[in-house]
């Protein structure tokens, strides 16, 4: 609330949120940009307790969503969020500028999504693909409590984005990492990513292109060839 901390203090924080993240590991994907301030801090040589700083934006809001992560763990988290388990769901993605595919392995459906042609070219194909992976997440049937989930995308970026956000300035991916941390908070499902070859994703990359095709003519095809 004060939004002004002392060195001393936000390196107090940030060995406790290195804690609570071997117990909730999604709560490791927002520790970059607190690492980050405070390796600039250091390399200034301010006073460690004197000197007091005002935080930007972007770490408040991630201090405010460390609370979240705080009280689930206070709550206690279910081991089987924490341990290598066998795959409940696996998602499956692809993204282009002008659409958006998914499908699930386990329950067997598919999904697409066109863009309209005004928003085309607006956002980098990185960004594209992690947003592909959260609209499936998203869009899925809502998970059962502890249920694991494997994501698959293409994308080796969309990849590491789904599990750590490294980015410091980037508002949109920071914003679409938050609204992923805060699904699987409330769903309590575990989340894994996996990259794999673009030449195996002749679905959903037909999922996310093939638009000029109707919903059976699309289904006809793909269940014909693959």
């Amino acid at each position: 609330d004060k939004k002004k901390v002392t060195l001393a203090e936000l390196e107090n924080i940030k060995g406790r949120f290195t804690h609570l993240a071997c117990v909730d590991r999604t709560a490791h994907h927002f520790l970059g940009r607190i690492n980050h301030i405070v390796t600039k801090l250091n390399r200034q040589k301010v006073s460690r307790t004197k000197q007091k700083f005002r935080l930007p934006p972007e770490v408040l809001s991630d201090l405010h969503l460390m609370l979240k992560f705080i009280d689930r763990a206070r709550a206690g988290v279910s081991m089987n969020l924490l341990v290598h388990r066998s795959i409940d769901a696996c998602l499956r993605t692809g993204a282009c500028f002008f659409g958006l595919g998914w499908l699930c392995w386990c329950c067997g459906r598919a999904y697409r999504l066109e863009i309209p042609p005004e928003r085309w070219l607006t956002k980098p194909q990185n960004f594209m693909e992690f947003l592909g992976c959260c609209t499936a997440l998203r869009e899925h049937a809502p998970f059962k409590e502890d249920t694991c989930v494997c994501c698959q995308t293409d994308n080796t970026n969309a990849e590491g984005w789904l599990h750590k956000t490294n980015f410091y300035d980037d508002k949109e991916k920071i914003e679409l990492a938050r609204w992923l941390a805060e699904h699987q908070i409330k769903q309590k499902f575990c989340l894994y990513s996996q990259w794999f070859a673009g030449k195996a994703n002749i679905v959903s990359d037909a999922l996310s292109q093939d638009h000029h095709l109707s919903d059976h003519e699309l289904t006809s095809r793909l269940l014909s060839q693959h």
